[in-house]
């Protein structure tokens, strides 16, 4: 037994360091808490995701120079808050592979050591459940709706004036990140936007856009329904 345990460790070894010369590094997967909390005249305001974020960096010798690179994978949700019954702040996922390096600083180091393979290394020895504050120039976007029931309403919120759209009074508190063992939230933000999965079934599955109604923010852009969940296509 204690052979072929062995053997199997030697085999294991050999097939990671074949992966690791011919492919690339292996994955480093991790899940993230984004919680964003909001000051009220009626007091505070907090909501939170779980999001998974896979890192993959292909540079083996099998990678032609059009396919080396980073790749990373995204799972989750945006955060919802209800700032007020029936009013929506959402806080979409663009940017949530970065978070993490951002929140912690994990690139403010030399040029030598701000390779991925040594940035990954430096989250995997990150505390679990410990708080950063994400800095403002990483926030991802803020949205609402001046009408929930339609996606055409959707209007990027201008944090610095939370109030023209919530009420007096209404500012943020707080944007923070956490590493956790939790797993990754999901239905939350269909939930709310009870069109959103069949907006995705009906519009060649989540890539069709709709138009991000920013008048006060130029430049325009779109949002798909992947902006708010990566969740929606599962049954």
């Amino acid at each position: 037994m204690a052979l072929f345990v062995g053997k199997a460790v030697v085999v294991g070894l050999i097939c990671l360091l074949a992966y690791r010369v011919l492919i690339g590094t292996l994955p480093t997967t991790w899940n993230q808490r984004l919680t964003v909390v909001l000051d009220t005249p009626q007091g505070q305001v907090s909501g939170s995701a779980v999001t998974k974020v896979s890192n993959r960096l292909d540079d083996g010798l099998l990678q032609l120079p059009q396919t080396a690179g980073i790749r990373t994978t995204l799972h989750g949700e945006a955060v919802v808050l209800e700032v007020m019954p029936g009013r929506y702040l959402f806080v979409l996922l663009d940017g949530a592979e970065t978070w993490a390096m951002r929140a912690f600083r994990l690139n403010q180091i030399s040029a030598k050591d701000r390779t991925n393979r040594a940035v990954m290394a430096r989250l995997r020895d990150l505390p679990l459940d410990v708080g950063a504050d994400l800095p403002p120039d990483a926030y991802p976007m803020f949205v609402t709706f001046t009408d929930i029931t339609k996606p055409e309403t959707v209007q990027r919120v201008d944090l610095n004036k939370l109030s023209d759209y919530f009420g007096k009074g209404v500012k943020i508190a707080s944007v923070s990140l956490e590493i956790t063992s939790e797993k990754v939230t999901a239905g939350r933000v269909e939930t709310v936007l009870d069109w959103l999965k069949d907006y995705w079934a009906n519009n060649l599955n989540g890539e069709s856009l709709f138009m991000l109604a920013d008048p006060k923010n130029p430049p325009a852009r779109y949002l798909s329904a992947n902006s708010f969940s990566t969740e929606i296509s599962k049954p």
